[in-house]
């Protein structure tokens, strides 16, 4: 991948991402970013390769192009909080369970994950 490459043409290539910026328990979690690129994706290890070179800019992208979200247990006592994009083959950018489920459930027990929508301008909302 070239310089030429901006952040949204990276991002896109995943199908969804996602890191946490505060991890209960655990912080080796903190700030690290995880998701899954699409199938489609030409010259994966290059996706990669960029992603943790531009760590900074990616979690920026999120934090500022993303849903916030947190998950947390039953008793709603732990929580972790990150930034998600989910990204659908028509364009559309929604959140979905990917964090909850690939991580904090079996790590925390965590089963519930709420999000931010900031062009509701709302306070979190259960997913």
């Amino acid at each position: 991948m070239t310089n030429k490459i901006t952040i949204e043409d990276v991002i896109k290539k995943f199908d969804y991402i996602y890191f946490f910026n505060s991890y209960d328990d655990n912080p080796k979690w903190e700030n690290r970013s995880f998701g899954e690129l699409k199938e489609d994706t030409i010259n994966k290890e290059d996706v990669i390769k960029w992603c943790r070179e531009n760590k900074t800019k990616v979690r920026k992208y999120l934090r500022e192009n993303g849903f916030k979200f947190y998950t947390t247990d039953d008793d709603y006592i732990t929580k972790c909080y990150g930034y998600y994009i989910k990204n659908w083959h028509d364009g559309t950018i929604t959140v979905d369970f990917e964090p909850l489920d690939q991580l904090t459930e079996g790590d925390l027990g965590h089963v519930h994950m709420l999000y931010k929508d900031k062009k509701a301008n709302t306070g979190y909302k259960p997913l």
